[in-house]
């Protein structure tokens, strides 16, 4: 089975295939076109550091594209590892070549789980896992914060991360892929 980490830059690690639009990357690639050369259900990890909020530049269609092909080339409990900015950081928003703004909430929104939870209580986010078929069991969220815990003092993490600018300076997302 085929570990891959995407948008490896000059990037190695041990065991991984990198993936990248240029060369020193084992597979050059460009991950806006799709489907991705890898066959389905090949992958059983992947990294995706500091490159999914590069694709998909002005084409809300590619980016669901995006998430069918990281769900097909991924087995069954594939674990799939996303770094990404803040989207309320300068670090995101400075960056002319930052099109994307994904958050934590983006991976929930292709939970099945969390979709039916949501149908059932007739709440009003999207089921884009229902709806396209895709099934990102969501394990984990990380901030990082970028200013001192002190100035954090009495406010929790999430509240911090929604309304401070600057304060959280990257996410952490960990999913896990369900097919049945």
């Amino acid at each position: 089975m085929t570990k891959l980490l995407l948008g490896s830059g000059n990037k190695t690690k041990p065991g991984y295939q990198s993936v990248d639009i240029k060369p020193p990357a084992l597979t050059i690639w460009d991950l806006n076109n799709t489907p991705w050369p890898f066959a389905e259900n090949e992958v059983t990890d992947i990294e995706a550091i500091h490159v999914l909020e590069h694709l998909g530049k002005g084409q809300p269609e590619l980016r669901i594209k995006i998430m069918k092909e990281l769900y097909r080339v991924c087995k069954d409990g594939a674990i799939i590892h996303v770094i990404v900015p803040n989207p309320f950081h300068s670090d995101f928003l400075d960056d002319p070549t930052h099109c994307w703004p994904v958050t934590a909430n983006t991976f929930r929104l292709f939970d099945k789980e969390f979709n039916k939870m949501c149908v059932e209580k007739g709440m009003s986010n999207s089921t884009l896992g229902l709806d396209y078929d895709i099934d990102f069991r969501f394990l984990s969220a990380k901030s990082y914060p970028c200013i001192g815990d002190d100035m954090l003092a009495g406010l929790s993490k999430r509240v911090a991360y929604g309304h401070l600018v600057n304060s959280i300076s990257q996410v952490e997302i960990k999913v896990r892929v369900v097919k049945k």
